[in-house]
């Protein structure tokens, strides 16, 4: 019995020891995998800890190296840092956790390193071959094309996520609807994001964080009949909760219509257009407010960087003093105009100047310094424009008029555009996705065939 008695307070202790060693706070990187490469430049770092911590007292232990400025948010027990800007590409990064924090009851947290290797950004597109439309990427240092989705009526849309670890895309259903769904940024691990029954949904906008999707899903009014295609209602906005994988409207009131989310550089606003109204509404999602800027027959752009301002179009009807539509050079009686709200309740200021042009398209470079946008002059083929966002230094990057440009993306690193260029003389040319530097060199064709250009960082 002493013999006995001996093991079983032995094993009790070895319970204790293991016991409290198991519960004895300690961090692991959960994203990106410890030793990773090519990992995104907009990665969202994650530090899993296995019991509460001092989340103040962690995160003033945190250290990277090289250094990276970003901000800091919690998932539960998972700390998370987003950078401002993006990572240095093709750059091994240490992450630390220094010695000197501490869990919430005040045990301390042993110190831990981990490493992790950039990649740099690759492009996203669509193209179609023998009519079916799927999703590719391509990196444009070099390297082959590659394939993502393989879907039976092929690929509508797509919206890489901000970090650049998933895809969300509306794949068409043949009733002429479409569902939503979602893969990994190297195409793998497909799964079902919305299943949108007889409706259309599209217009896919991620939260900066990557945690939320908003989308469009318009209502079926007329089922496809004798050859004509379905008709579908307004749209509303629905949200879906990428964690939870559940889907709700953003607005109870089923009468709210809503078109084109954005989401502001915060997370916390969603800039979109009322169908009812045609004009570009905010709302706040703390507050619950929804706000409008003055605008009319609007088309949304994009947020500035530090999210103080929205740029959009709208189509202004010029008059004569008696009230009659007037006619610019070109013959149109109606003209597309770039805008940008302080959204402070002031009237939206007129980027477009004195000209009689059609502006098209805005979208703000990462660093905020300019506005890239489309514009038609005397029924030419668009060209892509820079101009400051106050309004100045307007000038063209490319001047083929025999050529539409379209489709405009920024790179991460702010200093390249992708776009879409096809010739408009001799007629039916397939799109080509071209790339070129913001100073208006370096102009040189990337994929033939393809179209919607998106970067993954």
């Amino acid at each position: 019995m002493r013999k006995w008695g001996l093991w079983a307070l032995a094993g009790l202790l070895l319970g204790l020891a293991l016991g409290a060693a198991w519960r004895w706070p300690r961090a692991s990187l959960r994203w990106p995998p410890p030793e990773a490469t090519g990992v995104p430049t907009r990665a969202t770092l994650e530090v899993a800890f296995n019991a509460p911590v001092d989340r103040a007292n962690v995160e003033a232990r945190l250290r990277l190296s090289p250094p990276a400025e970003g901000t800091f948010s919690w998932l539960g027990d998972v700390l998370r840092f987003h950078p401002r800007r993006p990572f240095a590409p093709d750059t091994t990064y240490t992450l630390s956790l220094e010695p000197g924090a501490h869990s919430a009851n005040g045990l301390p947290l042993p110190g831990a390193h981990w490493r992790f290797t950039t990649g740099h950004p690759r492009l996203l597109y669509l193209l179609e071959q023998e009519g079916h439309t799927e999703l590719w990427q391509i990196d444009p240092a070099g390297g082959q094309p590659r394939r993502l989705t393989y879907e039976a009526q092929g690929v509508r849309e797509f919206a890489a996520s901000p970090d650049g670890r998933a895809i969300a895309y509306a794949a068409p259903r043949p009733d002429g609807g479409a569902d939503l769904w979602i893969i990994d940024a190297e195409g793998h691990n497909r799964r079902h994001l919305a299943d949108c029954g007889q409706d259309d949904c599209g217009g896919l906008a991620w939260s900066p964080d990557a945690t939320w999707l908003a989308f469009e899903r318009r209502p079926l009014s007329r089922p496809a009949s004798g050859g004509i295609g379905p008709v579908f209602a307004a749209p509303r906005l629905y949200l879906v909760d990428l964690a939870a994988g559940a889907v709700r409207p953003l607005f109870d009131d089923k009468a709210q219509l809503g078109a084109s989310p954005r989401w502001s550089p915060d997370g916390q606003r969603l800039a979109f257009i009322d169908p009812n109204l045609g004009a570009v509404a905010v709302y706040d999602r703390g507050s619950g407010q929804l706000t409008y800027i003055p605008s009319q027959r609007a088309q949304l752009g994009d947020w500035s960087p530090d999210g103080r301002a929205l740029v959009f179009t709208q189509l202004l009807v010029p008059t004569h003093p008696e009230g009659e539509a007037e006619s610019g050079e070109s013959g149109a009686i109606a003209f597309s105009r770039l805008f940008r709200s302080a959204l402070d309740g002031a009237p939206p200021t007129d980027l477009s100047g004195e000209t009689d042009t059609e502006d098209a398209s805005p979208l703000w470079s990462p660093d905020g310094a300019w506005i890239a946008f489309g514009r038609r002059q005397a029924q030419r083929g668009q060209q892509l424009w820079l101009v400051r966002p106050d309004g100045s230094q307007a000038h063209a990057l490319t001047d083929d008029l025999n050529v539409n440009h379209g489709g405009f993306a920024w790179g991460p690193d702010g200093q390249t555009l992708a776009l879409v260029r096809y010739t408009l003389i001799p007629p039916g040319a397939r799109p080509a996705i071209w790339l070129i530097r913001a100073d208006g060199s370096g102009l040189r064709p990337l994929v033939e065939g393809g179209t919607l250009p998106a970067w993954i960082p």
